[in-house]
């Protein structure tokens, strides 16, 4: 069951940086323009986003990565706002409330290329 889809309709100038140094950050495409450049720019499809939590999948395109855990505001943050900061730690636990931890994906992401981004309940 797909609990979060989202068409990624800009990357950030930044955003490359960000993933070489094991995070994303993503933000609804009508954010403030300051985020721009950091955010993975997001026009919501679908959200059911307060039902998303630990051992669910987050997909950017085809390469999927294993939720590990979830920050305390994270949930509020994506319904609200499409914002989230995604961390690709493996830790069990997320470091900052509006963070989630996911495993790390073994192929290296073209982020500048993406399209998609989606939580799924399972792989």
């Amino acid at each position: 069951m797909i609990l979060y889809e989202a068409d990624i309709t800009s990357v950030g100038k930044f955003t490359a940086e960000s993933y070489e140094e094991g995070y994303l950050i993503t933000f609804i495409n009508t954010g403030p323009e300051d985020f721009k450049d950091y955010c993975l720019c997001l026009e919501v499809k679908s959200s059911n986003a307060e039902n998303i939590k630990k051992g669910n999948v987050i997909y950017f395109d085809n390469e999927a990565a294993a939720i590990t855990a979830v920050g305390s505001k994270a949930l509020e943050n994506l319904k609200e706002l499409g914002h989230v900061t995604i961390k690709f730690s493996g830790s069990n636990e997320a470091e900052n409330p509006g963070d989630i931890a996911v495993t790390k994906i073994d192929k290296f992401i073209n982020v500048k290329d993406l399209k998609k981004f989606k939580i799924e309940d399972s792989f």
